[in-house]
């Protein structure tokens, strides 16, 4: 072991250099002559770091999107089941004739052949409900979607959403043409296009013409050399010196309304099994027995009477025939006659 102070060569064991006396420094073990332990010791084995993890971007991007979706759908929900439907607009019925017409103000207009109406209405948009209030009276209304339904007293009625281009003289005009029923007259006016109509009662179908201003809900009626003025109101047709026709749906019949209502016996009558043999009685008391043989048609022209208590009559032809009238079917003799329809 040399020593550090005079490099004099000692024992292995020395403690103390035996030339100087210099105290001898024992050399620390050289790191080349234990190498796995000294990288051990002086650098540890520091753990493997963890791999990276793998973005899911596609997971995200997909969660994101259909969050999305999921709040406009919630959104959309929202306003279809809770936001409601608009009432502002115009809503039109075709069987009642009549235009509904409410404005952002609380104000609702009922314009129809009758006229026009002012009213006030409350709407809650979220239940789709509302209430109008017209001279006094209050109806009930709801909307879904292009369906409005005014919940009246006697019934429930349907208006449809008008489109922007809804035009509402043109849509009074549509609604005129029809079926006109009095059932007291037992008569039908039938309003056709271009001013013309169709009288029917119990005697017969008669053709006219008419004349009718929308505006003013006012026109005639023009039966041969006679004219009658009219006007429309809440009630229908108002005829002079006629009454109140009220208007008909389109599945309405006229020949049965006609033989339905008739009471006594005019109005044309066909000898059950042969169309061919007919009775006609008028409400002016006349009568024509027509008889179609081969092509040719043959006229009888007399006058009756008739009792509606007894339900007897006669016919004054050129000899007095007699008839009666029991469960919707005309006698005489052993022939049975039934009502035209």
């Amino acid at each position: 072991m040399f020593c550090q102070n005079c490099g004099f060569n000692n024992e292995k064991d020395s403690k103390f250099c035996l030339k100087c006396g210099t105290p001898l420094l024992i050399p620390q073990e050289s790191p080349e002559k234990h190498n796995q332990f000294y990288q051990a010791e002086a650098q540890p084995v520091q753990p493997a770091a963890p791999k990276p993890k793998k973005k899911r971007k596609g997971l995200i991007i997909g969660l994101v999107s259909g969050g999305v979706v999921l709040l406009a759908a919630l959104a959309a929900g929202y306003f279809v089941f809770f936001a409601g439907a608009a009432v502002t607009g115009e809503w039109y019925s075709q069987q009642q004739g009549i235009v509904l017409s409410f404005n952002d103000g609380g104000i609702v207009e009922q314009i129809g052949l009758a006229g026009s109406y002012e009213g006030e209405y409350e709407y809650n948009k979220g239940k789709g409900k509302g209430v109008i209030t017209v001279s006094g009276g209050e109806d009930e209304f709801t909307v879904k979607g292009d369906e409005l339904t005014v919940e009246a007293t006697d019934k429930d009625y349907i208006f449809t959403r008008a489109e922007e281009k809804f035009d509402s003289e043109e849509f009074f005009e549509e609604c005129f043409l029809g079926a006109w029923s009095n059932e007291e007259l037992v008569q039908v006016i039938e309003i056709k296009k271009r001013g013309n109509l169709s009288l029917f009662t119990v005697s017969g179908e008669t053709e006219g013409e008419y004349e009718y201003d929308v505006c003013d809900g006012e026109g005639t009626i023009t039966l041969g050399d006679q004219e009658l003025s009219f006007i429309t109101s809440e009630q229908g047709i108002e005829l002079e010196d006629s009454g109140v026709f009220a208007k008909q749906d389109e599945d309405f019949d006229i020949y049965d309304f006609i033989a339905e209502n008739a009471v006594g016996v005019a109005g044309i009558w066909y000898k059950t099994g042969d169309r061919n043999i007919t009775l006609k009685f008028s409400e002016e008391h006349l009568f024509i027995y027509t008889v179609i043989n081969g092509g040719v048609t043959n006229e009888t022209i007399g006058i009756y009477d008739f009792d509606e208590e007894t339900g007897e009559g006669i016919i004054l032809l050129q000899q007095t025939v007699k008839f009666n009238v029991e469960d919707g079917k005309l006698y005489i003799g052993e022939d049975v006659f039934t009502r035209y329809k």
